[in-house]
């Protein structure tokens, strides 16, 4: 698709982003008593507006379509995915852009997680074993193109269905996922999309194998 032919078109853009890992606070340079000049403070602004991650996508490519980031922590792709869907169904774009990165740009970061117990001690993952004892943080930066089934030009897979939830409230605490929370999803999901969950064959989890 040539993003030529999408411009001033309903197309949305959802980014997914989460604030762990991307500097945060207003640096020294666009202080108030900084000599730097008022162009670079200004473009400090924009440059650091977490909503403009997507607006910016929807300028330069002149998209109309909702243009909105997501921030659920490690889940935030995944829900932007969903708000995409929904709208694609809803009729409010008609094509859509799904975004998200992870890259590790702070080292205190990886310092918080290893004094929180959350990243492996030996940088090993063990999911699904009874040594595991944390993950192993990577980077990565992924986009996808949705478009309903009857305007794709070429398919590499099908969106059945997409669902969100949270656990509400728990015994354990606000941090801890519910497994009980996760199945009744799971469980919804299929059956809006009546799908039998015996004839799926693969299977991609979120596995932390964090404690």
């Amino acid at each position: 698709v040539s993003p030529q032919s999408l411009r001033g078109s309903q197309t949305g853009v959802y980014i997914g982003y989460s604030t762990f890992g991307m500097p945060d606070g207003i640096p020294d340079e666009v202080q108030p008593d900084s000599q730097n000049s008022m162009t670079e403070t200004l473009l400090w602004v924009p440059g650091n507006s977490k909503c403009l991650y997507a607006n910016r996508v929807s300028f330069v490519f002149d998209f109309k379509g909702p243009s909105l980031v997501t921030d659920t922590a490690c889940s935030s792709s995944l829900v932007a995915f969903n708000l995409a869907i929904n709208d694609l169904r809803l009729g409010k774009c008609d094509q859509a852009i799904v975004g998200g990165s992870q890259i590790n740009l702070q080292p205190f970061t990886n310092h918080i997680f290893q004094t929180t117990r959350l990243n492996s001690f030996d940088g090993v993952p063990k999911v699904w074993d009874e040594s595991a004892d944390g993950f192993v943080r990577g980077e990565t930066v992924a986009c996808l193109f949705l478009q309903r089934r009857p305007d794709a030009k070429r398919v590499y897979a099908t969106v059945l269905n997409s669902g969100v939830n949270i656990d509400g409230n728990k015994t354990m605490g606000m941090f801890f996922p519910s497994a009980d929370g996760q199945q009744e999803l799971m469980i919804k999901t299929y059956k809006e999309a009546n799908v039998d969950p015996l004839k799926v064959t693969y299977f991609e989890a979120h596995a932390t194998g964090t404690k």
